[in-house]
């Protein structure tokens, strides 16, 4: 999505490597997305982590990836995940 629409996320992933990845999503989107999106960006295997935000803590896997990122409760205008192995 366009940046600076009402919409939007921006997530930041921080993998195990320390490497950085970054991008935007409607808060409509399903959180599914942003796993492919790492799955593809990144030599993990799919369903081999969580995604984990530091506070408060929550965890996400691909179980419950299917809402949206309103639905999950990660409605602001940024979110910073780290990767946490399974």
């Amino acid at each position: 999505p366009e940046e600076g629409a009402d919409d939007i996320t921006m997530c930041m992933v921080r993998m195990p490597d320390g490497q950085r990845i970054s991008r935007r999503f409607l808060k409509s989107d399903s959180l599914q997305k942003l796993f492919d999106l790492i799955d593809t960006e990144s030599s993990l295997k799919p369903n081999s982590y969580k995604l984990v935000t530091s506070f408060p803590r929550r965890t996400f896997t691909y179980e419950a990836a299917a809402p949206s990122f309103i639905e999950c409760g990660l409605g602001s205008k940024q979110e910073a995940f780290f990767v946490e192995m399974n």
